[in-house]
């Protein structure tokens, strides 16, 4: 159920069937919260950015640049794209 149901917690997984809106599930009143890869992987941090440079700094336009990339969006531009990337020069 854990998972079908988009990893929800323990505790909203016995309300919806303590509800009835989910159906053809007995919970264990005394059934502790099982351990799920899935969601501790998706809890971790990334790691911290740093605050000092390292290296040389860019001299010309263009030596340097940054990019980040979005997506898939949920709605299709007109074009029918899904994702958005951005590039930046440093100075």
């Amino acid at each position: 159920m854990h998972r079908r149901l988009g990893h929800v917690g323990h505790e909203a997984a016995r309300q919806l069937v303590a509800k009835g809106l989910v159906r053809g599930i007995e919970i264990d009143e005394d059934s502790k919260p099982s351990f799920c890869a899935s969601c501790e992987w998706g809890k971790g941090h990334r790691k911290a950015i740093q605050r000092e440079r390292e290296g040389e700094r860019a001299v010309g336009v263009g030596d340097e640049i940054h990019s980040d990339i979005w997506g898939p969006a949920p709605v299709e531009t007109i074009n029918r794209k899904e994702y958005y990337v951005s590039f930046t020069a440093v100075l």
